[in-house]
């Protein structure tokens, strides 16, 4: 009768050593190539640093002239210098900042994934499903008519486990390109600060920023999930290289109906990874506007100050 055999050998489950150094290798790259370029040995980095420059001193001249002309006090003044050295600090932070945050974040994930799976290897869990999907076999059997019915569920069934595997790579791997491309274009923004209407462009990126960093831990949680339900239908443990099988012989369309579900539900919830974390990041802290909080935050400085 017909059943489908999984037979992961540990050269099939080993975790690839090989690709995990080289994702490793391409992200230190990355982000060799990313500091000079937000840097001023840049002409990025130099005009968004001569355009913040130039900002500044209107910024100061403004709220000068306010002060001197009696519009605002002294401590509305020394606000506002405040609030100044909070955006070039900001300025001068800011590569090494995103870099600590989007890390805490991609550690915490790996944690996570290792406390589970005694593996932290980012790519380890979407190699893992391909192999699931790859060691299916198909016997000759009597139960279901061999032939084109036969090999139609069998590529159905292949067909499915193998697009999880992909859909499960691009889940880890898309954050962390994501995080490039905020990189860079956060630095842009920052000048937009000390324009009150634009500062929310600034808050925008914020939550761009963060829906990244917390998808590498959504996208992480969602991967684990599903290997461990893996392991509980296909008998298919992570890190195993013992022979296993999917519920035993399987023996009725409806046990290939089963693995066809799984794995179909296991794209369903990684493709909502996105939807999950907008939930996540359209409320709560992440909504806060930056300019309004270090506003805030000059303004107490100011008050100690004065």
């Amino acid at each position: 009768m017909p059943t489908i055999a999984m037979a992961i050998t540990p050269e099939q489950n080993r975790n690839p050593e090989t690709f995990n150094a080289t994702y490793g290798a391409f992200i230190n790259q990355m982000e060799g190539k990313l500091a000079p370029l937000l840097s001023t040995s840049s002409e990025y980095g130099r005009y968004i640093y001569v355009f913040l420059t130039g900002l500044s001193v209107i910024y100061a001249v403004f709220h000068l002239f306010r002060y001197v002309s009696g519009n605002a006090n002294i401590g509305v003044l020394v606000e506002k210098g405040i609030y100044l050295l909070f955006v070039w600090g900001l300025m001068t932070s800011y590569s090494t900042v995103t870099y600590w945050v989007f890390g805490g974040f991609t550690e915490l994930a790996g944690v996570m994934q290792k406390s589970i799976l005694r593996d932290d290897k980012l790519m380890g869990p979407a190699v893992h499903l391909f192999k699931v999907a790859e060691s299916l076999q198909w016997d000759s059997g009597n139960i279901l008519v061999d032939g084109v019915q036969s090999v139609a569920l069998y590529f159905s069934t292949l067909i499915l486990g193998l697009l999880l595997a992909i859909v499960g790579a691009l889940v880890a791997a898309w954050p962390v390109f994501g995080y490039f491309v905020a990189k860079i274009i956060g630095l842009s923004l920052i000048p937009t600060l000390l324009i009150p209407q634009l500062s929310s462009l600034f808050d925008g990126w914020m939550r761009l920023f963060f829906g990244f960093a917390i998808f590498t831990l959504v996208g992480r949680a969602v991967l684990v999930g599903i290997v461990l339900i893996a392991e509980i239908l296909f008998g298919a443990a992570y890190g195993s290289a013992v022979p296993v099988s999917m519920l035993g012989a399987i023996d009725t369309i409806q046990d290939v109906l089963i693995a066809d579900m799984f794995f179909l539900l296991g794209i369903v919830f990684l493709s909502a990874t996105g939807f999950t974390v907008g939930k996540i990041t359209g409320g709560g802290a992440v909504n806060v506007g930056v300019g309004s909080a270090m506003q805030t935050g000059a303004r107490l400085l100011a008050g100690k100050v004065i």
